[in-house]
């Protein structure tokens, strides 16, 4: 899996785009940042450092 950054306003929804390099978020948050909306905002530009992943075991059944 890839390293990749997102990029959360305070108090909106949750991110939802991965950017692949951390310069493209930096653009996103400079980009939302100019939109009235978000003027006075917080934006948290996010780094991916690791992920947890469910073990892909088979399902079994027993009967009784």
């Amino acid at each position: 899996m890839e390293k990749f950054w997102m990029v959360y306003v305070e108090g909106r929804s949750s991110p939802t785009v991965k950017h692949r390099t951390k310069g493209d978020a930096l653009w996103e948050a400079e980009r939302l940042l100019g939109l009235p909306q978000n003027w006075n905002s917080i934006i948290f530009i996010l780094e991916a450092v690791g992920y947890a992943q469910t073990p892909k075991t088979p399902i079994s059944y027993t009967s009784l």
